[in-house]
Formats: C-alpha cells, structure tokens, sequence
C-alpha cells in the first residue's frame, strides 16, 4: 500500500532550476486544462474552500510559513492553482479534466442498511488511507517539496470528504442491493438537486454558488461571512474532546452514524423543510470541525518534519 503512494509521488531529490524548468514543461499542459476549465465547477467548491477558510483562520505561525512556502511551490509548477482557499477544489478539478485514477481516495463506501444486507468489499485505497498517506509523506523530512506538495494539495480536499455524510457511506438495500454510490442513485425532487449527493454537497442547495479563480473581491467577501457565520455558531471550544480524537477511521465512522438522518428522506422525493434546516445545520457544523481538525493535523505534520529534520541535523553534528 505504502508503495502504491510512493509510485503516484515521482521521485525529485532537489528543486533545482533544472528541475523546476523540467517540471513546469510537464505540468503546463495539464495547468493549462486546468486554467480553461475555470467555468466548470464542483458542487463542493464553497464548502471545499470553506474547510480550507475556517483551517487557515486556526494555523500557528509555523504552519502559516509551510502553508506559504508550499503554495509558492504549487503555484511554480502548477501555475493558477491560486491560494490555500481557492486549492481546496483542485482534487475536483483534476477528475473534471479526465483525471480519474484517485476517484476511490474521496469516499469509504461503508453500507447503510437498516434491512441487514451484505454489501461489496470496501475499496483499500479509500479517503481514510489517503489522508493517512497524505499526512505521512507530509511529515516525513527525507520526501523532496514536491513528494509534500503534492500530498499537501490533496489533504484538506480529503479531509473535507471525510466529513461529508454521502462520501462515508451509502444506502443498500432490496432496491439498491449493489448501493447506491454515496446517494447518486437516490433520486430526490428539489429542483436542479435531482439526487441527495447533490444535495448534501451543496449544503441543501444553499452554498451552490460558482466559485472561480482567481476570486473576486465580492466571493472572497462571500466566503469570509460565511465562515465567520459558521465558526460562530460552531466555535471550536464547542467541539471539546472531539478535536482530541486523531483516529482519521474514527472520523469516518463518526460521519457514516449521521446516515440514519441523512436517508430519513424518502426515495424520490421531495425533502421536508425540517430536514432542509437539520441537514444545513449538520452540514455546517461538518464544515467548521473538518476545518479545525484540517488545522491541526496540518500544524503536527509540519511540526513532526521539522522535529525530525532538527534531531537528524543534531545526529550529524
């Protein structure tokens, strides 16, 4: 498993000027897809950039300077790839383009089923074991920047997957006895919403707008009240002893037992107001937790290199 993400992560000992001319060559084509798609959008993408908002509002000072160094670095080979914020899409982004060979990193298909049914294995390479390898490569001192770039790039859109109720679990039952894929296949009636994927991703319809960059002043207003509105109804002194909790399956575990509400609507129809209003409030309350716990796992990766790298640097001595 180990090796499979080390064959993703291409090897580069060193950023060289070399190196970088090298990688800027391979990567322009598909910056360049990237780029020209800027009208195609996720359904994710304000709650995306919401996790990375409310994370980056809670990062210590070291982990401003990773974050920004980092950035610097993505932005070299992967040019309008924008800020922390506007990064959060980009694991979207790149399944737009036809990028397709991570699909299974965003989701665990844990079974939902209230009628006991024995469900298909669940994937290894899932959301759980991407955030883990994520953080590894993150925290290991011996990866060059771009084995922890990337890694870093792709980590917060994983950890606000993992909080999403449809992308921890899906239904199976009599009619669905192969699931029904995180939701998609449960068809809903309210309006462009036509499934309850859609619907949980976009927050009950109510954070659907388009995001594209760079932002304009007027979204990057947007989100910022936004995620002042959440992370005041969510501080993170409300949370308590759930911050505490690092077990990433434990995460997912936690976010798949929200499946007895989330499929307490009925198959093809229209939600109630009442589930409209609890769904967005669990979904917000979601946002604002995989923020912060995106903040502290940033902050302890960064901090594990950096202790390694000083307790290797004083073995030399």
């Amino acid at each position: 498993t180990q090796s499979t993400w080390g064959s993703i992560l291409t090897h580069y000992s060193e950023v060289t000027e070399d190196t970088t001319r090298h990688m800027k060559g391979v990567w322009f084509g598909v910056a360049l897809l990237v780029f020209l798609s800027s009208s195609v959008h996720a359904w994710w993408d304000v709650g995306h950039m919401l996790v990375h908002e409310i994370a980056e509002r809670n990062f210590d000072s070291h982990t401003h300077s990773k974050v920004k160094s980092l950035m610097g670095f993505l932005n070299l080979v992967y040019p309008g790839i924008g800020n922390f914020v506007e990064l959060a899409p980009w694991g979207d982004q790149l399944k737009s383009n036809g990028m397709h060979w991570f699909d299974t990193w965003h989701y665990i298909e844990k079974p939902y089923s209230p009628e006991g049914l024995n469900a298909a294995p669940i994937a290894e390479q899932n959301v759980v074991w991407a955030v883990n390898q994520a953080v590894k490569a993150i925290s290991n001192p011996a990866n060059s920047t771009f084995e922890k770039g990337l890694s870093f790039a792709l980590l917060g859109h994983f950890v606000g997957d993992i909080h999403q109720p449809l992308h921890c679990g899906g239904m199976v039952n009599r009619k669905l006895p192969q699931g029904d894929q995180g939701g998609n296949l449960w068809p809903i009636q309210y309006g462009k919403f036509t499934n309850l994927h859609m619907l949980w991703d976009s927050v009950m319809g109510r954070f659907d707008r388009q995001m594209p960059k760079p932002l304009s002043e007027e979204n990057i207003q947007y989100l910022r009240g936004l995620a002042d509105s959440i992370t005041a109804k969510y501080p993170r002194a409300s949370f308590g002893e759930e911050l505490e909790v690092l077990d990433v399956d434990t995460w997912a575990d936690t976010t798949f037992h929200l499946q007895s509400f989330v499929y307490s609507t009925p198959f093809n129809n229209t939600p109630s107001d009442h589930y409209l209003e609890v769904g967005f409030n669990i979904a917000q309350r979601q946002i604002a937790l995989a923020g912060y716990r995106l903040a502290d796992m940033l902050q302890s990766a960064f901090a594990a290199s950096k202790s390694h790298h000083r307790v290797s640097s004083e073995l030399h001595l």
